[in-house]
């Protein structure tokens, strides 16, 4: 009996000991928020807009001496790569960008977290025209460097909401005093809807065209996580940084998930031809040339009737596999393609239709082809890809469709066509 008692006695203490050691493992688990602070109480704090007055024009050859703080609400990110090694901050009065060393900003400085800025012995410079905070390096102005960082940088609480001045027209927008701010664009769209952000491997510069016409360029570095996306086609809402180059206003996104209120409706088709010709075929009639890819517009389909100096005479059809538009009455379509050399001769280039091809035999001989009607075409003296706009489909609602891009050239004018991407929905 005794020897039971004690068994027991020893199991009721082992319970207590595991149930005790539980709480306290869950208390270690749960470490208390670690929310920094500064005290400026010593400092001279002086406004954005105070600190701009200070540049002249070139960079200064002596910093910043005098014992002066600003504070601002950090409104970039560089979590997908469309900023880098810079933070932009804001206060009431404007904004400005501080050049820093370290890459992935965004895990100590999100959006919405307070910094104080202590500026003695930092430079002020602009890069085209946009007033920037930083280390000089010989005569230009270079990053503050990891080391550094926390000699100059202090946070102070934890990220807060940013509230964005709202645009519904780029005349509202100010040049100077928006610099490096937060705004909300309303009832904007893209100008060049069904094409790849940055279509080639170059930074690029994308039009936002706003209900009342006015536009202004979304700037996307070829480095970010989302250059390759593809533009939305409706109207909705976006989220972004001001930015300027010398008089351009620019504005700079800090996620893909900025764009609001846009369908992303998946197109009915699509094709980019990254890898070709993709799903087109083509279809010689005339001439030893004939449709091929290159890699303008990162990946694009190309013909050319000029070849080894000279022009040839061609006909070669570029077609799209069976479109369906069953239960379609208001498709569009948006091409993007760049057009140089056509010396007038648009009829060379046509955009084509048919109902009734056999997906397979001579274009030029059979089936009943269309051509469509291009709202916006390239100028045809440039490489400058432009969108074609929305080219209407409605006349074949509940159809099946092929598309047909027809060249033609002769021994006298033999343009370069380079089509980027077809997109329908």
């Amino acid at each position: 009996m005794k020897k039971q008692f004690k068994f027991f006695y020893i199991l009721v203490a082992m319970v207590a000991t595991t149930f005790l050691g539980g709480c306290v493992k869950e208390d270690f688990d749960t470490p208390p928020t670690d929310v920094p602070s500064y005290d400026p109480s010593s400092d001279s704090v002086v406004t954005i807009a105070q600190l701009k007055t200070l540049y002249t024009g070139v960079i200064e050859n002596d910093s910043i001496t005098d014992n002066l703080t600003i504070k601002g609400v950090v409104v970039s990110s560089d979590e997908e790569g469309n900023f880098y090694q810079v933070l932009a901050i804001q206060d009431e009065t404007g904004g400005i960008q501080i050049l820093l060393e370290p890459r992935s900003l965004y895990l100590h400085y999100r959006v919405g977290q307070t910094v104080y800025v202590k500026c003695m012995g930092l430079h002020l410079s602009a890069y085209g025209s946009l007033i920037q905070l930083g280390n000089r390096n010989i005569a230009k102005l270079s990053e503050i460097t990891t080391a550094e960082v926390s000699k100059y940088l202090f946070r102070d609480g934890l990220p807060t909401e940013v509230v964005p001045v709202t645009h519904s027209s780029a005349s509202t927008i100010t040049i100077n005093s928006d610099d490096n701010t937060y705004v909300r664009l309303t009832g904007v769209k893209f100008r060049n809807a069904g094409s790849k952000v940055v279509p080639s491997s170059d930074d690029s510069d994308q039009a936002i065209v706003f209900k009342d016409g006015t536009e202004i360029i979304m700037r996307t570095s070829s480095y970010t996580k989302f250059a390759k996306n593809i533009l939305p086609n409706d109207t909705g809402t976006i989220y972004g940084v001001i930015t300027r180059y010398n008089d351009k206003v620019q504005l700079v996104l800090n996620h893909w998930g900025d764009l609001h209120h846009f369908s992303f409706e998946q197109p009915l088709f699509i094709e980019t031809f990254s890898a070709g010709l993709g799903s087109f075929k083509s279809y010689s009639v005339l001439g030893a040339q004939a449709w091929t890819t290159a890699t303008y517009d990162d990946g694009c389909a190309l013909m050319s009737g000029y070849a080894s100096s000279s022009r040839f005479p061609n006909e070669d059809w570029l077609i799209s596999p069976q479109i369906n538009l069953t239960g379609r009455t208001d498709a569009i379509m948006n091409v993007y393609q760049a057009v140089n050399y056509v010396d007038g001769k648009w009829e060379n280039i046509q955009v084509m239709i048919s109902s009734d091809y056999d997906g397979t035999s001579d274009p030029s001989t059979q089936g009943t082809w269309t051509e469509l009607t291009i709202p916006n075409r390239p100028i045809g003296t440039s490489w400058d890809f432009v969108s074609s706009g929305d080219i209407s489909l409605a006349a074949f609602a509940n159809q099946k469709v092929y598309i047909g891009f027809k060249y033609r050239s002769t021994s006298s004018v033999a343009a370069s066509w380079e089509i980027g991407s077809v997109s329908v929905k």
